[in-house]
């Protein structure tokens, strides 16, 4: 065999174990995470968007009341919810991660009881415990905890620099991209009705009619009995709650990441979260 022909031969098996290759490989969902999420709940966007609106706003309103971060303000330029996930869905399932409003940021002094605060809350909706991370350097002292939800590969994300943040992903909920909108926003109160929507370059976007009343956005209590609460069913903060009532004075601690981190974070645990 000439060598041009061993040449030759080599590039034709070359190219047939990469068609081969492509044939085999599994048509990508909607996502950027290197496989597809099947959820083990499913509900349908709409729903699951109304579900992250009020439990974004609960969480605010715990750090509010229990952590002094103030009133939480939307954004007047950037989104407050787009349609990109690091997990991808099967074909008929999206995601969206809303993060609508920042507030002051959370004491250094307190971030370890915030964070255990907010798992309190989290964990009968079936989140796990949070992995944690900090970014610092001479731009940036970024504190981040993210508590992922197996069931529907959702999490909430919370982060503080100079200001709080709080991000909600609905995990893969049934439906196409922004289905049904405005449906499910009506819970968000109209003075956080800004920029919604990225990228649908709208001069305004379009909000309902309706304004939340009073009670629309106070989630509903879990289930007293063994049973975990359902993934939206959110928890209802007692009324008679102070924050005398963390289990104590604990000595802080600092850690924490950044955009898009939570699928590097899930081997990072708490240690003092039981």
């Amino acid at each position: 065999m000439t060598k041009k022909t061993r040449k030759i031969s080599s590039l034709l098996a070359t190219l047939g174990v990469f068609m081969a290759a492509c044939a085999t490989t599994p048509e990508p969902g909607h996502g950027e995470g290197d496989e597809t999420f099947s959820p083990t709940r499913v509900v349908p966007l709409v729903e699951a968007r109304r579900n992250a609106i009020q439990l974004e706003l609960n969480i605010q309103d715990l750090l509010t009341r229990e952590y002094g971060v103030g009133q939480w303000n939307p954004p007047q330029k950037n989104s407050q919810v787009t349609a990109s996930s690091k997990v991808t869905c099967p074909d008929g399932h999206v995601t969206e991660s809303w993060d609508f409003a920042t507030a002051g940021p959370i004491k250094d002094s307190q971030w370890r009881q915030a964070v255990e605060r907010v798992y309190r809350t989290l964990k009968p909706l079936g989140y796990d415990k949070p992995g944690v991370r900090q970014i610092r350097n001479s731009r940036r002292n970024d504190h981040i905890a993210v508590f992922n939800h197996p069931g529907t590969g959702g999490h909430v994300e919370i982060r503080y620099d100079k200001a709080t943040v709080i991000i909600v992903n609905t995990g893969c909920a049934k439906g196409e991209t922004w289905e049904g909108w405005p449906d499910g926003t009506e819970v968000l109160p109209k003075r956080l009705r800004t920029t919604g929507r990225d990228p649908i370059h709208l001069d305004h976007e379009v909000w309902p009619a309706g304004t939340p009343s009073d009670n629309s956005t106070t989630p509903t209590s879990p289930t007293k009995s063994s049973q975990t609460a359902r993934f939206g069913e959110h928890a209802t903060l007692s009324s008679n709650f102070s924050p005398t009532d963390n289990n104590s004075t604990e000595k802080s601690a600092t850690t924490g990441g950044s955009d898009s981190i939570h699928n590097r974070l899930t081997s990072s645990r708490f240690p003092y979260i039981p």
